[in-house]
């Protein structure tokens, strides 16, 4: 019986099964058969004598258990709930949304099954208002219906899987709703399948059409052979010697501008080296980023010994031409990598006396960076963790970088910091403590509040948008910054006998400080009380330049402004020499600051700032030392200003010294050329004048646009902290309004002093 059993089966391989079945053969369960094609009527049908319509899909037959089957969607599941975090994939047009959100290409199904549930559920999407604007059919109140339905801004992908930031008033927003609505009630339209970031960037094409209306490599031939010969290099190069060029990156670069993840890096840099094509697998981003590091390995590795001579050159050479060569693509194109690459040329460009290219590619990778709403770390939690890492750490590199050069070169900002939200740091951002990162973010905070201020106070006369808003006084100002030094944890607080000396620290103190601080701590710590410090400086000198150039008027009637180490500042009487007694502490405290890292052997003068930091205190210092001392002053306030005179001139002697020894870049060995020649003025300045006591003295002569006027007697007063004082209209100094002008008024000189030879040429030492 089993054995003709067996005979009649039919071999698995021979078996075959109906394209579909028209709905006459589905009620009298027979097979369908259609002889001359699935596009004419069944036999059936033809025998019958009627339509051969077929209503109904053919079924999906499903091979193996019932277990197997729902192992296998629950694996499927896991897969998408971990590729997309906190995406709802509870319904079936939920997840035919995230799949063409993410670019991929979706079935079309018939959704016309469906029960009431499973269409409730698809249409409860809170990201579609206009659908929330229609859903009352019944006349009931529209408004009503829509209400707290206002969009918010989400990251859409494009069809290579990049996220890109589409802000709530995007046309491209008012797309999405549309599409939404669309794919709710007809899924498989073209309209509901259409990708949504088709106009943001072109979809790459393998095809050899015709070239794209925007070239972004001329010459794709030359950048072979270049890309060829690096990699020539790379692969005969001794691997300890690759190995120290990256090691160099990530020890003097990427510590203090953190922007890579050094095992992820050298995944790629394996993938770009032993690749088979010029740059198999790699964007033009990574591969810029390959070839900057390099190009700073070589950089600051140049005089060691383990290489010839000319090998680093060589390879410099070659990668940075590959590296600027690829800017077109990088500028063209939005991607984490292309921020990474740019922010990396930036650093090295400010570094060697290119100011305004590094201005220029840091403001395009801001803008590459809010394209891909890096700027908004409330709305990445459908990215992965890793991804999410990232991004954040690369946006609070290039936001404190920007910030940077926005106060130093006083320009605009291209970042609106009212749509910016920081989120917590990466675990991996600085070793140690994670509140490390959070204190450098509330610093930040700071430094963009005094960038509004000053940009609020020099806005011109017909500006576009006009504002009414109220500028915070600048003893306020400072006093948060002090809320802020006061508030940071105890393990970031620099000891008050190496910070606040007006001498150096004595060796046995700060060798006592650094063996017990964790060595890789020390950097970002000194780090961070170097920016306040500066930031402070940059608050305050207005008033400084203000106050010398008070003392060197005829009768000058003035205090003494410049307190002992003990006092607390606040018995001085005028606001304007608190704040320019401020700017010289802080000064004097980022002397210390590096004197710090001297001792420590951790000063980087190289790839970093630190030396920025010391020249902008210097120049304080050295302008501290034209103040003229009032006649009528007691005899013990001159021996209180000959020994604050001397300890002023030997901490900028230090200073001078560091900067000679660790000056190794262009723009730092600049900075140091520009210090000494503004100390041998004010040399020549006070020589000048213990030759001539008796006779009349020198003024300060600064020109209009070089430097503050004298105040006239007939000007605004200078506002009094105590608000005693009063204008000659009878107003109190301290109103808000007296501080703006007062403010106005003083800042409206405030110079990018990277370019202090003009106000060299401007000091009369004649």
């Amino acid at each position: 019986m089993e054995k003709r059993l067996a005979s009649r089966r039919v071999p698995d391989e021979l078996r075959k099964r109906t394209s579909s079945s028209c709905d006459t053969c589905r009620r009298r369960r027979c097979k369908c058969v259609r002889r001359d094609g699935s596009d004419q009527d069944c036999v059936a049908c033809q025998r019958s004598g009627i339509p051969c319509v077929s209503s109904y899909q053919r079924k999906t037959r499903l091979y193996g258990s019932v277990e197997t089957i729902r192992d296998r969607i629950r694996s499927l599941e896991a897969l998408v709930k971990g590729m997309f975090p906190g995406e709802p994939i509870d319904s079936i047009p939920a997840l035919l949304e995230l799949g063409r959100k993410a670019g991929y290409e979706m079935p079309k199904l018939d959704l016309s099954q469906q029960t009431g549930d499973e269409k409730r559920d698809g249409l409860s999407s809170p990201e579609s208002a206009l659908h929330s604007l229609l859903c009352n059919d019944k006349g009931n109140d529209q408004l009503g219906c829509s209400g707290g339905s206002q969009r918010q801004p989400q990251l859409v992908k494009d069809v290579r899987g990049h996220s890109h930031y589409i802000g709530p008033s995007a046309s491209l927003a008012f797309f999405a709703d549309l599409r939404s609505l669309v794919s709710e009630q007809q899924p498989s339209s073209c309209f509901a399948a259409d990708t949504l970031t088709e106009s943001l960037e072109a979809r790459p094409s393998l095809s050899q059409g015709p070239s794209s209306a925007v070239s972004t490599n001329p010459e794709p031939v030359a950048r072979d052979e270049g890309i060829s010969l690096v990699k020539a290099q790379l692969q005969k190069m001794p691997q300890h010697h690759l190995l120290a060029l990256i090691t160099a990156f990530f020890h003097s670069v990427n510590a203090d501008f953190p922007l890579l993840d050094r095992g992820y890096f050298f995944n790629k840099l394996e993938s770009y080296i032993y690749s088979i094509g010029p740059t198999e697998g790699l964007d033009d981003g990574w591969v810029a980023c390959i070839h900057t590091v390099l190009v700073f390995g070589c950089w600051i590795l140049e005089d060691d010994g383990r290489f010839q001579s000319d090998e680093l050159s060589m390879l410099r050479s070659r990668c940075w031409n590959l590296a600027r060569g690829a800017l077109a693509g990088l500028l063209t194109s939005c991607t984490v990598s292309n921020i990474q690459a740019l922010l990396l040329m930036a650093l090295f460009l400010h570094n060697n006396n290119e100011r305004n290219a590094a201005w220029t590619l840091t403001g395009s990778a801001a803008r590459i960076a809010i394209a891909l709403g890096l700027h908004r770390s409330d709305i990445d939690d459908s990215l992965r963790l890793t991804e999410r890492d990232s991004r954040r750490r690369v946006w609070s590199t290039l936001f404190s970088f920007e910030q940077f050069l926005c106060l130093c070169l006083g320009r605009p900002s291209v970042i609106d910091c009212r749509e910016v939200t920081l989120g917590p740091a990466p675990e991996d951002f600085i070793p140690g403590q994670p509140s490390h990162h959070q204190v450098a973010i509330d610093l930040q905070r700071h430094v963009a509040r005094l960038r509004d201020v000053i940009s609020f106070l020099h806005r011109p006369a017909s500006a576009i948008l006009s504002t009414d808003t109220p500028v915070t006084d600048p003893i306020s100002l400072l006093d948060s910054l002090r809320t802020w030094e006061a508030q940071i944890p105890t393990y970031l607080v620099i000891p008050s006998d190496i910070l606040d000396g007006c001498t150096a620290p004595r060796d046995a103190v700060l060798e006592a400080f650094i063996s017990g601080y964790p060595p890789a701590q020390l950097r970002p710590t000194v780090l961070i009380h170097l920016t306040y410090n500066n930031l402070v400086i940059q608050l305050s000198r207005p008033y400084l330049l203000t106050v010398i150039s008070m003392s060197r008027r005829q009768n000058a009637n003035q205090q003494y402004p410049w307190t002992a180490p003990g006092d607390t500042l606040r018995n001085v009487r005028k606001s304007s020499e608190y704040l320019a007694s401020s700017c010289v502490t802080a000064a004097l405290r980022i002397v210390n600051l590096l004197i710090l890292l001297d001792h420590a052997n951790s000063v980087n003068g190289k790839t970093s700032l630190d030396l920025f930091y010391g020249y902008s205190a210097g120049m304080i210092l050295l302008l501290r030392q034209l103040w003229i001392m009032p006649p009528d002053l007691p005899k013990t306030m001159w021996q209180l200003e000959d020994t604050a005179q001397s300890e002023v001139q030997c901490m900028v002697t230090r200073l001078q010294s560091i900067m000679q020894e660790n000056a190794k870049c262009p723009t730092m060995q600049r900075f140091k050329a520009v210090l000494r020649k503004f100390d041998e003025a004010v040399l020549a300045n006070r020589q000048l004048r213990a030759q001539h006591k008796k006779d009349e003295v020198p003024s300060l002569n600064l020109t209009p646009g070089e430097g503050i006027e004298p105040l006239s007697s007939s000007g605004p007063q200078i506002p009094s902290i105590d608000g005693v004082n009063s204008g000659p209209d009878g107003t109190p100094l301290d109103s808000p309004s007296m501080w703006q002008e007062s403010m106005q008024t003083i800042t409206q000189y405030s110079l990018d002093w990277s370019n202090f030879e003009q106000f060299l040429g401007s000091i009369n030492v004649a």
